[in-house]
């Protein structure tokens, strides 16, 4: 039995759809029991309401997969933080909070988006803590469909100026949180996307070693990766990484 896990996907109507249904296919004779979709996985998301094609196209792909046994699980990421259980009823998904600790392989493993964690990024952090009140997304639904897409390109296209304006180093998730949230939820592997920084990080948290793995954005080719009782492959810019469990867990 084995687990997927992909992120940071931006699909949006001119690009992706084809690309997640040619990576899925691959793993169509293997054994796999669960996708984890930790984010990402629209370029934006206006709520469920929303009657764009891509979204009918997206859940049709999905439901394939569930009906063949697949179950999938979604995580919110700081694009399509709006989807909701209405959506995710289209395929049989599961909407999952961030953080959550699940049993992978019959080990606990903790997964978030990442951008909760990229501390440095004060700006980021403030427009982030905007968006995530209950207030403003009640009063952001209310508003006509038109409306929100008219927000949401606005919005797409500042947080694409923040980022080529800001260094570097304030983007990715801060090394000392991710510490702290593996001893606070007592696991040993931590695993998440947002940063568009694909790797295998070996880390020690409290004298014992610990894993944190980041998946890859979908820019150029698809990036997954699989985790099995033997341990973890992951593929990002068509190169594969292998790992072992952390010794210990």
């Amino acid at each position: 039995m084995a687990t997927l896990f992909i992120s940071d996907l931006h699909l949006d109507a001119t690009s992706g759809v084809e690309m997640l249904a040619q990576c899925l296919a691959g793993f169509a004779d293997d054994p796999i029991t669960d996708l984890y979709i930790l984010g990402d996985l629209l370029e934006a998301w206006i709520g469920d309401d929303d009657d764009q094609p891509l979204a009918s196209q997206i859940s049709t792909l999905l439901s394939g997969y569930t009906a063949r046994g697949w179950k999938i699980h979604f995580l919110p990421g700081n694009r399509d933080f709006l989807v909701g259980t209405d959506y995710l009823g289209r395929f049989d998904g599961q909407l999952l909070s961030d953080p959550s600790v699940v049993s992978v392989a019959g080990r606990r493993c903790l997964l978030i988006h990442g951008d909760r964690e990229c501390l440095a990024d004060v700006k980021y952090q403030a427009v982030r803590k905007q968006l995530r009140n209950p207030a403003w997304q009640q009063d952001f639904l209310s508003k006509t469909l038109d409306q929100r897409r008219l927000f949401a390109q606005q919005a797409r296209a500042q947080s694409q100026a923040h980022t080529s304006q800001s260094i570097s180093a304030i983007m990715d998730a801060d090394a000392d949180e991710i510490q702290r949230l593996v001893a606070k939820h007592a696991v040993q592997v931590v695993i998440h996307g947002h940063t568009h920084r694909p790797a295998i990080h070996a880390i020690s948290v409290e004298e014992r070693p610990a894993l944190r793995l980041v998946l890859g954005a979908w820019h150029h080719s698809a990036s997954w990766l699989k985790v099995d009782e033997q341990g973890f492959t992951l593929l990002a810019e068509q190169s594969r990484l292998h790992t072992t469990w952390p010794a210990g867990d």
